[in-house]
């Protein structure tokens, strides 16, 4: 079995830098050279299909792309082969792409952060279905799959579940050939009991909001969270989300901790595979 998990979220966020642990989440800004803070740490990537986003309104639904098809740079290398033991099957990644069986449907992934905390590292990954999208984090230590995080914008809340297998992973850049399919889907059911209010953003936690991030206006779209209010001092919540600016499909986690900007980072789009945010801070309050 899994054994509880305790990351440690270590960010520089207006200067406050937080260092508290968390037996519920698996998922917090932590930058793989260790220096923190709200600066790019994204990868590059090369696609055949690209969006240009940052029109006048706010994207209305539903959310429809292509396939993708292109290259992701990765600075790092990562191949796995395992399974989970109840809504993951069988998992099989080589150089950052591969399929994970997901509720006994085989569905192409693509991994493109990683995330260090004591002696293990997450790997994050976006599978895709032609009518939902799923985020995972892959836990490895020593070589051993250990455990799976998932959730979905069908509904699906973060769940985590025991997982057997291998982890081939290091520190050489590698590139990871993508092929995703399609994805033709309604805004996911909003987050209910969150608000966000600033120049920039605006959310009511009963319909979809809208964003405007380094110069592109998206629709909004939380689906999920993780509540820190216990983990440490000061307190923070995780909201999950889909930006869509009417050609690019973005999942990203935005950051909340009282009194401070909202930190969004973690971010890929689809279909041109590029992260045009890296890690922001908003201007904002928020309630819940």
């Amino acid at each position: 079995m899994l054994r509880p998990l305790l990351p440690w979220l270590p960010a520089v966020v207006m200067g406050v830098v937080l260092s508290a642990a968390c037996s519920d989440d698996p998922i917090r800004p932590d930058d793989d050279d260790g220096s923190g803070g709200a600066t790019s740490t994204s990868s590059s990537s090369s696609s055949s299909s690209s969006g240009t986003g940052g029109g006048g309104g706010v994207p209305e639904g539903p959310i429809v792309i292509g396939p993708t098809s292109g290259t992701l740079a990765l600075p790092f290398s990562f191949s796995a082969q395992g399974s989970g033991v109840s809504f993951v099957g069988s998992a099989s990644i080589d150089q950052g792409t591969g399929s994970v069986e997901l509720g006994n449907q085989t569905l192409p992934v693509v991994v493109y952060e990683r995330q260090p905390f004591e002696d293990y590292f997450l790997y994050q990954a976006l599978a895709l279905a032609g009518d939902r999208l799923y985020v995972l984090w892959f836990y490895c230590l020593g070589g051993e799959l250990l455990g799976i995080y998932y959730e979905g914008t069908d509904g699906t809340v973060l769940t985590t579940e025991a997982a057997t297998g291998a982890c081939a992973e290091s520190d050489s850049p590698s590139t990871a050939a993508v092929q995703l399919p399609g994805l033709t889907m309604p805004f996911p059911q909003p987050l209910p009991g969150y608000t966000f209010s600033g120049p920039d953003i605006w959310y009511d936690g009963l319909s979809s909001g809208s964003a405007t991030i380094q110069g592109t206006t998206y629709a909004l779209i939380p689906f999920d969270d993780v509540d820190c209010s216990l983990c440490g001092e000061p307190p923070w919540f995780e909201v999950h989300a889909l930006l869509w600016d009417g050609e690019r499909v973005c999942f990203a986690i935005f950051y909340l901790i009282e009194g401070e900007p909202l930190l969004v980072t973690y971010v890929l789009c689809l279909p041109d595979l590029t992260d045009p945010i890296g890690s922001t801070l908003i201007e904002a309050t928020f309630s819940r």
